[in-house]
């Protein structure tokens, strides 16, 4: 047999984010990327490591350690793929939970980015056991927020 290699060891370093709040880190589950950049959505739906670092000896899940602020905003990072340093200008958005990104390209100058999204972070509740065990599934969450497709589209270069 072939001596097995490390399964990162060719793995390189290209950026890194700091968090805009050390004890409560932003939930990534995805980013959007282009042929020249990538995009991070850091989003108020947030990681709170002190209830994490409790949550085996309190007996409780992964999930009651996420929380919302609808309050915070969402900034959207954008880093060069070339240089790993992020743009100049600060993107910001409304409150807002993103899962997956759908798309995204560069026209005219600016980064697109097609998200979706939802106004909170509820529908996590509707994927608890005892949610998903109810006959009327689907009637009983109508109260969760849908998914939308969002665009946004940020000008590389701002002019004053």
């Amino acid at each position: 047999q072939e001596k097995k290699k490390r399964p990162l060891s060719g793995v390189q370093l290209l950026s890194s984010i700091p968090f805009r709040s050390l004890l409560s880190p932003s939930y990534f589950h995805s980013f959007a990327m282009t042929e020249r950049h990538f995009v991070f959505v850091e989003q108020p739906f947030k990681l709170d490591l002190v209830k994490l670092a409790t949550a085996y000896a309190r007996g409780v899940t992964l999930g009651s350690c996420l929380r919302f602020d609808k309050d915070d905003i969402t900034l959207f990072h954008v880093i060069s793929r070339e240089t790993g340093k992020a743009v100049s200008t600060r993107f910001y958005g409304d409150a807002l939970v993103v899962f997956h990104h759908v798309n995204a390209y560069e026209e005219d100058g600016h980064v697109v980015v097609d998200l979706v999204s939802y106004e909170d972070c509820n529908l996590y509740d509707m994927f608890y056991l005892e949610n998903l065990r109810t006959d009327a599934f689907a009637h009983a969450h109508r109260r969760f927020s849908p998914p939308v497709c969002q665009r946004f589209v940020l000008p590389l270069a701002a002019h004053t």
